[in-house]
């Protein structure tokens, strides 16, 4: 299984084989939209459109499977030598929107052969399995961003050496020439205050990552806040805290009556 999952060509065609627009509309109740690059279209400071989309399309995925060595034999997906393709996914069982999510996932990879079964745990051990114990084939779980949403703060995930570089764990040295020029490039993001050139390395950065799916990004939620008519100043973020980043200056608005 590590030796599909390491294959660029076969994580590019998991990703095509999954239709994000429906997980939208069904499990999101269309209050969301598909994730491409590391970073949400929300992030507008660092976002960039300049990545690889996988948009979803069954044809694509068998061709690039195919081109990789894996066939499907009376309605299985087999490697090349002749193992049938079917791995466990892990999610934590207290996320109904993750076990849903993981419904349709699997549903789509069934069409092109592969067998992905949802094995539900407990969060903690959902994290020891991530952080410690390496223990498992697959894993769907969500990102939140750093505040400020900065590049800066992604390194301990995007860093060869970064504790939460999962797919390539525990590296000393970049196992990958892409992971060391993503290594490089963030190096030089850090290295100058000046924005233009800052954006111009991490662009690349998440254009590599797009390109090499180590992680296979799904979707992105939209968030709402409401408050009652009564207080005032009320300026939602998409940053935590959402609606109290400001509370200094939220105020009650007091009721003039009526002469």
């Amino acid at each position: 299984r590590l030796r599909w999952f390491s294959s660029t060509g076969f994580r590019k065609a998991v990703s095509h084989a999954i239709d994000r627009e429906t997980i939208v509309r069904n499990v999101l109740g269309g209050r969301g939209e598909p994730l491409w690059s590391y970073v949400s279209p929300a992030n507008r400071k660092w976002y960039t459109e300049r990545i690889i989309k996988y948009p979803y399309n069954l044809l694509t995925a068998a061709k690039i499977l195919k081109k990789e060595g894996f066939v499907k034999q009376e309605g299985r997906l087999v490697d090349d030598k002749g193992i049938p393709v079917e791995f466990d996914i892990v999610t934590n069982a207290e996320s109904d929107t993750r076990i849903n999510m993981l419904n349709y996932i699997t549903q789509d990879l069934d069409r092109l052969g592969i067998t992905a079964r949802i094995r539900p745990l407990p969060f903690n051990d959902v994290v020891t399995a991530l952080r410690s114990t390496r223990a498992f084939e697959a894993l769907l779980l969500g990102w939140g961003t750093a505040v400020p949403p900065d590049p800066a703060f992604s390194k301990n995930v995007l860093l060869s050496r970064g504790r939460s570089h999962y797919w390539h764990p525990d590296q000393e040295k970049a196992a990958t020439p892409w992971e060391a020029e993503m290594d490089l490039l963030l190096q030089k993001s850090s290295a100058t205050p000046i924005y233009e050139t800052r954006k111009s390395h991490t662009d690349q950065v998440y254009y590599l990552f797009s390109d090499y799916q180590p992680q296979i990004q799904l979707v992105v939620a939209h968030d709402a806040a409401a408050a009652r008519r009564h207080v005032g100043n009320f300026r939602p973020s998409a940053l935590r805290p959402r609606t109290h980043w400001n509370i200094e200056t939220l105020y009650r608005i007091r009721k003039i009556p009526t002469p």
